[in-house]
């Protein structure tokens, strides 16, 4: 009896240590050979670090040239207005323009998924073909402030020269406004 009972658990032990080990090396594959007490290999050629290096630096300078160029010009610095007695701060920041297309972003200085943002686009060199365009958005929480889920504007649609930016932001009795102006 008891030598069934000692091949019963020596049986189960070798199936534990063989499970164990197995479990380790599906670990091990996972981690990608990654191992923080394993040395790590160094490379031979440094002189292609470098390189890499160098070719990396220049794509991020060509990269923030691009962003650069695609700005579009301030001819004032976004400005925050509150208009309501709840009085939630909106920044609208500087706008971006990609191609054909404007993207506009905000800051409302509250944490909701809840109300909408509005977008209004006006001008004096806008016929009435043009403008006013309104635009709404809903908006999106992030950690400590919320913002508007993004306006993207076809600047096929307007004409060029100087336009006029508003956004509200209402959510029950608490709303917020800002403007700023951009030209294209």
């Amino acid at each position: 009896m008891q030598k069934i009972r000692r091949k019963k658990q020596r049986k189960t032990a070798l199936i534990g240590v063989a499970f164990l080990l197995a479990i380790g090396a599906i670990a091990y594959l996972q981690l990608g050979n990654k191992i923080p007490w394993a040395p790590t290999q160094s490379t031979s050629d440094s002189t292609s670090e470098k390189t890499n290096d160098v070719t990396t630096v220049e794509q991020q300078t060509e990269g923030g040239k691009d962003i650069k160029e695609n700005t579009v010009t301030k001819e004032q610095t976004p400005q925050t207005t509150t208009d309501s007695t709840d009085g939630i701060k909106v920044v609208i920041a500087p706008p971006v323009k990609n191609g054909n297309e404007l993207r506009i972003q905000s800051t409302l200085y509250t944490v909701t998924n809840s109300g909408e943002c509005t977008l209004t686009i006006s001008g004096e060199n806008l016929s009435t073909e043009y403008a006013p365009r309104i635009y709404t958005a809903g908006v999106q929480a992030l950690s400590s402030y919320s913002t508007c889920k993004g306006f993207t504007v076809n600047i096929s649609d307007y004409p060029a020269g100087k336009w006029d930016i508003k956004l509200d932001y209402k959510n029950g009795t608490e709303s917020g406004s800002a403007t700023t102006s951009v030209t294209i």
